[in-house]
């Protein structure tokens, strides 16, 4: 896996599979995919699991702005590892509040225009 963290790997279908941990639940690990600006996939013990970032609203892939949104949380999350605490579940999501471990949130800084 930590081959596929280095490569920056290029999924075709979700690689996330892990079963979802329940609300409450608290773990660690890196982050091992990106999918948009506000979810990713982190590593863990029991597989890749998928979370929605509970802080952060990015536009999705096809809206104006979703590639740049996704672009900035590769560049600050990717390989990086993170502490995560699970509030809910959203369709196949872990909805969770996740912070690298320098304490900081795992989006990167609007540009400055």
């Amino acid at each position: 896996m930590i081959a596929l963290i280095a490569a920056g790997a290029v999924f075709t279908s979700d690689p996330c599979t892990a079963p979802l941990p329940p609300p409450g639940t608290e773990f660690s690990g890196p982050v091992a995919h990106v999918i948009d600006g506000d979810s990713l996939c982190v590593a863990t013990s029991t597989g890749l699991v998928e979370v929605r970032l509970r802080d952060v609203n990015a536009p999705e892939l096809r809206q104006a702005g979703g590639p740049e949104a996704r672009d900035r949380l590769l560049a600050t999350a990717l390989g990086r590892p993170v502490d995560c605490r699970v509030f809910a579940r959203s369709y196949d999501r872990a909805v969770a509040l996740c912070r690298l471990w320098d304490g900081r949130a795992p989006t990167a800084p609007e540009p400055r225009g």
